[in-house]
This record gives C-alpha cells, structure tokens and sequence, in this order.
C-alpha cells in the first residue's frame, strides 16, 4: 500500500522515507518530533510525542523508518 492509499482510521505498519523533521516544544514543555514522511507516491505528517528526542537521531533526513499507527486527517 502506497501513502496516497490511505484512509482516514486506517491502521498501517511500513517502512517510510523521512523527507524532513523538526523536534518542536510545546507551550507547556513537553516535546514532539514532527516528521514528514513519504514513499514514491506522496508524503504524510507523522507526529511524535512519546521519547521525541531519544528518536532525532533515528529520524534524520532520508532515512527510512518503521511506521506502526494510525493514519488521520486534521
């Protein structure tokens, strides 16, 4: 399954492109990494909140990670 397959709610665990990430703070203090995340086809938002920081290094530019969650649209 491709990312322009998705649909809303659907469960999905792939290897995914990082096209870019940014570890951001909220207002109250706790951090997220804000990813984009892409294959061939296009490219989704993934956000981060548990261990943000421990996964920066992970998730650095054009590598690929192992997506395990829940696909929504905002």
């Amino acid at each position: 399954m491709f990312v322009r397959e998705l649909s809303e709610g659907q469960e999905l665990e792939r290897v995914l492109l990082v096209r870019a990430a940014e570890l951001r703070t909220r207002s109250d203090g706790t951090e997220l990494l804000k990813l984009s995340l892409g294959d061939r086809t296009g490219a989704v938002v993934a956000i981060v909140t548990e261990r943000a920081r421990e996964l920066v290094p992970v998730c650095e530019t054009g590598a690929c990670v192992t997506v395990d969650g829940r696909y929504e649209l905002h």
